[in-house]
């Protein structure tokens, strides 16, 4: 009999441990909206009002998932502020892996730690690809018209 109750316990430990390990650690995952809204300093800082000279600052947050959102669009001039929600680091760096020479100067230089940004203003028009240094397959792509 006190086989039988070892057993159920191991069994249950066991279904108790695997479900924790398997939905994060018990973390919550982020969504979308949470991650917008842990950045409200930043985004809109400048209000968008080009007809007033003050650009728009588009936000580009990052987790362990990756870059959000992984495309954007900005006009001529603008900046995008990248900000690590993540507890690993992140290094905003051009294409291609590694040389990030597609669009010298679009390079954080080194890492970026949780809570931390990189901002850069795009003033070449065209589509730039980018990716974490540190994780290159983590990508992104700035559209500038």
């Amino acid at each position: 009999m006190k086989k039988e109750y070892t057993i159920i316990i191991i069994a249950v430990v066991v279904v108790v441990v695997g479900w924790v390990f398997l939905s994060g650690m018990g973390l919550p995952l982020r969504t979308e909206q949470a991650i917008e809204n842990e950045v409200p300093s930043v985004q809109n800082q400048n209000g968008g009002d080009m007809e007033n000279g003050a650009p728009n600052i588009i936000v580009v947050s990052y987790n362990e998932m990756g870059f959000f959102p992984e495309t954007v669009e900005v006009t001529q001039g603008e900046t995008v502020v990248f900000v690590n929600l993540s507890n690993e680091p992140m290094w905003v760096a051009s294409a291609i892996h590694p040389t990030h020479q597609l669009y010298p100067g679009f390079d954080s230089k080194g890492a970026v730690t949780l809570g931390e940004r990189y901002e850069f203003a795009f003033d070449q028009k065209g589509t730039w690809k980018y990716h974490n240094h540190m994780r290159p397959g983590l990508t992104g792509t700035v559209i500038v018209k």
